[in-house]
């Protein structure tokens, strides 16, 4: 930092002090008072040499910000490593000590090459960060917006933000100098064929890359750089952040980072111990053993739980698609189901007169499964009119609620299932108890076989029934016409009193 400057007049000007110490007083007051201010605007006259092994100082003076710890040993770790990799956590400030060292490196006479696993993401997150470390610093030239993302000084350094297809291994050709910076932002989705085309910006020991992301899934580049003494590795757990830690930020910065609210928020939906927990909380690739969606305790113990029923009535329909697969109808009431229903080799007018008898027995809400054959059920029910609420239920369509957490409305179906499973929950907790033994055992192999995995949006997929046979595992058509059970169950509160079917 800079010392403080004297309003002392030297032997030579005092004849003139007397005009110039007013104005010049002010100046130098102003000075001392923000020296980084003096820094900045000399550093855009003389040039920004002095800082280019220097990234924290350029943050802290040129652009008046502060990293805290971990950001600070990432700029280090950059200046001084070829390759750094960062497994990091949800709001962990990952994008933004990434924009802040791209500014640092194109002052300093750089090129910054930065792509992502998805456009919006480049230019939504990481280019529109630049913007704003551009904005702080007062820095020449002036970062586009829209779809070229291009960041241009009349010395030659440039930065340009790029998403090439994901099978296109040229898709970085044409980028040359003698110290560039390769950046990867949510780098567990980018593609291998991307990642192998990065590799060809990085052939001197002057260039550097960069490679930031949380850790979804245990497969692919960024995994194995993780693992590779190559690769100079900083995770960040959300335990290791400022509002966890204690560590002295700005007060902007502590409002932008994660929280101790947030992640009790993502406690209480049941995903501590899961790989999104891992992820996205503790900054670990996750353990692939351990992505099973329903527990077999959890399954047990609702199997103990009495059965409290009420004026609800709901039911899920699950539409076998082949030969080998059953059609099941599960029917409940309060919190569990009482019946189930299992067909073999029936034809869809046959099934759908199993939905038409519950509608006219029960009244209830009905959620069936429209996809395929299932189509034809809802709608040869539909044009006889029953009483009760029919729902349409297409799980490939997207979630009702969670779009940042599910990837469909199958993904949201099953977790619903597992958040009422969970001894824990704070809603109605689920019964089993009155199902027969033989229905049951079923139910819980169903219910506990299927995995789920993270996809590079960080959401949660459902394995599906075609992968499930993959691994030898029959169809799970009784635990899918629990589920769609258990979403009629949660629409059931606002049943509808008319005649006629809502979708």
């Amino acid at each position: 930092m800079a010392a403080p400057l004297t309003t002392e007049p030297s032997p030579s000007s005092r004849t003139t002090s007397d005009t110039l110490s007013p104005r010049l007083s002010a100046a130098i007051s102003a000075a001392n008072e923000n020296p980084n201010r003096v820094l900045r605007a000399l550093a855009k006259v003389d040039g920004y040499d002095d800082y280019t092994d220097a990234p924290v100082e350029f943050i802290r003076e040129i652009l008046g910000e502060e990293p805290w710890s971990i950001q600070t040993r990432i700029a280090e770790s950059v200046r001084d490593n070829v390759n750094t990799a960062v497994p990091s956590c949800f709001g962990s400030g990952k994008d933004w000590i990434a924009s802040r060292l791209a500014a640092w490196w194109v002052a300093t006479g750089g090129i910054v090459v930065a792509t992502s696993n998805s456009f919006p993401q480049l230019r939504d997150i990481f280019w529109r960060e630049l913007i704003r470390a551009h904005r702080a610093g007062d820095l020449p030239g002036s970062p586009s917006r829209g779809t070229d993302l291009r960041w241009e000084l009349d010395s030659g350094a440039f930065a340009i933000g790029r998403k090439p297809d994901d099978t296109d291994p040229e898709g970085f050709q044409g980028y040359h100098g003698k110290r560039i910076l390769v950046i990867v932002d949510e780098a567990n989705g980018v593609s291998q064929q991307l990642w192998t085309a990065s590799n060809g910006l990085v052939v001197n020991e002057a260039s550097r890359r960069l490679a930031i992301g949380n850790p979804f899934e245990p497969t692919g580049p960024f995994y194995d750089a993780c693992r590779l003494s190559t690769w100079t590795v900083l995770p960040i757990s959300v335990f290791d952040t400022p509002n966890f830690t204690g560590e002295a930020v700005p007060e902007k910065a502590q409002a932008e980072l994660v929280s101790p609210f947030w992640v009790e928020e993502r406690r209480k939906e049941g995903l501590e111990g899961t790989p999104w927990w891992q992820a996205k909380v503790l900054g670990q690739f996750p353990d692939t053993a351990s992505n099973a969606i329903i527990p077999l305790a959890w399954v047990e113990s609702a199997r103990a739980r009495a059965h409290t029923p009420d004026a609800r009535e709901w039911a899920g329909l699950d539409v076998a698609r082949f030969g080998s697969d059953d059609s099941c109808l599960i029917e409940g009431t309060g919190n569990g189901p009482e019946t189930v229903t299992v067909v073999h080799g029936q034809d869809t007018m046959a099934v759908a007169g199993m939905g038409m008898a519950y509608l006219h027995r029960r009244r209830g809400t009905l959620a069936v499964d429209v996809i395929g054959v299932g189509g034809g059920v809802v709608d040869r029910i539909r044009e006889q009119h029953p009483p009760g609420q029919l729902l349409a239920v297409n799980v490939a369509e997207p979630p009702d609620h969670d779009p940042d957490l599910l990837l469909n409305l199958r993904a949201q179906v099953w977790w619903d299932v597992r958040r009422q499973l969970d001894p824990n929950t704070t809603d109605e907790p689920l019964s089993l108890a009155r199902l027969d033994d033989i229905t049951y055992q079923r139910l819980r192999a169903e219910l506990t076989a299927p995995t789920y995995r993270m996809t590079s949006s960080g959401k949660v997929q459902v394995e599906s029934k075609d992968e499930l046979k993959a691994r030898g595992l029959p169809s799970p058509d009784v635990a899918d016409a629990f589920c769609l059970a258990l979403y009629a169950r949660s629409r059931a509160r606002r049943r509808v009193s008319s005649f006629g079917a809502a979708a």
